[in-house]
């Protein structure tokens, strides 16, 4: 799988692999398999919002916006 440096700032990117993630653990017919995937999810939720933090912090310093895809700048 490749991922720009951009993803890494983009919260999107973040939630849709923890809701990837989610599915999956739902699919697991072995309880402590699914407790894994959906502790890995919570983390996946962790860094979008970190992401967001990033992006907020951000605003403050148009000089280094460059950094950013389109999709992280689009609000919500």
């Amino acid at each position: 799988m490749q991922m720009s440096t951009n993803s890494l700032y983009n919260p999107k990117h973040w939630r849709k692999r923890a809701d990837a993630t989610r599915i999956k653990a739902a699919a697991l017919a072995d309880e402590r398999s699914r407790q894994k995937l959906l502790r890995v999810a919570d983390e996946y939720e962790r860094l979008a919002q970190r992401a967001e933090q990033w992006l907020t912090a951000q605003k403050d310093r148009p000089s280094e916006l460059w950094l950013l895809s389109d999709a992280a700048r689009e609000p919500g």
